[in-house]
């Protein structure tokens, strides 16, 4: 008699890396998108086909890996900070540019001042 293979419930299932990212994402972007929070990582579980303490799992795991990496070095987020200080500069140096140009013309347009 042929042994009949069922499934084990208790084995674990293998994921592609691609599929937990996409999970992960798909759990961030909904949070980002102001969605109704109640309930949403069971729901979005429910929708993959995989159980809610998976994507706990990774999503604990993207989180942890997201603060020991960092999305920026400290030499990157000092140059990007300076570039942003230079930049404000220039945004405030042109805002006082066209605030006096403003007055001048505002002056040359009063019918008051003919």
């Amino acid at each position: 008699m042929a042994k009949k293979e069922t499934l084990n419930p208790n084995r674990a299932r293998r994921y592609t890396d691609e599929f937990r990212d996409r999970a992960v994402n798909m759990y961030r972007d909904s949070l980002k998108s102001g969605v109704n929070l109640y309930g949403l990582r069971p729901r979005i579980a429910r929708e993959l086909g995989i159980a809610d303490v998976t994507l706990r799992d990774w999503i604990l795991k993207a989180d942890a890996k997201d603060k020991t990496t960092g999305s920026l070095n400290q030499d990157e987020a000092q140059r990007l900070i300076r570039e942003l200080q230079k930049q404000i500069a220039d945004l405030a140096r042109d805002n006082d540019i066209l605030t006096t140009a403003a007055a001048f013309f505002a002056r040359e347009l009063d019918p008051r001042t003919r």
